[in-house]
């Protein structure tokens, strides 16, 4: 519950087979929550390539194909956009354990340049061996979404 004891109607939790109603909190659908939690397990057995980057380098620039999400490991860094005047506008800032990079799952490319603040080092989490481990039923939903948008 937020401050003052009242609901937020915008906050809901989707899954493949179910859904949390925003205005009651209550389970809508045929699976439990606890089937979710099974289908994580997979990802903690996997190892994700780590990659060092010195101050200043990219990870990924504007336009690039979408490939990967990117979890920090240490330090900072920025995702931004250099308009045709030459100004930058940030888009955000990273630090330890916060991913970046998420927003190229829908348009299927980054839609700006990730670069580190300061001599850092990344995990990289390849998108497509991530959603391979997903359950059928989701990896269904998760195309047909994408699909959609591209239309």
């Amino acid at each position: 519950m937020a401050a003052g004891g009242s609901r937020r109607a915008s906050v809901s939790f989707i899954h493949a087979d179910w859904a949390i109603d925003p205005r009651g909190g209550e389970r809508i659908g045929s699976e439990s929550p606890a089937s979710l939690l099974i289908d994580l397990d997979a990802f903690d057995r996997m190892r994700f390539a780590r990659r060092r980057v010195k101050r200043g380098e990219a990870v990924y620039h504007a336009g690039d194909g979408f490939s990967a999400i990117y979890a920090v490991s240490s330090g900072f860094f920025k995702v931004g956009n250099v308009d045709a005047a030459g100004r930058e506008q940030v888009m955000g800032f990273f630090m330890r354990s916060e991913l970046f990079g998420l927003d190229g799952i829908g348009a299927g490319h980054y839609d700006g340049t990730a670069a580190a603040l300061e001599d850092s080092e990344i995990a990289i989490l390849p998108f497509a061996l991530m959603e391979a481990n997903l359950p059928p039923r989701a990896r269904g939903a998760a195309r047909a979404r994408r699909s959609a948008r591209a239309a």
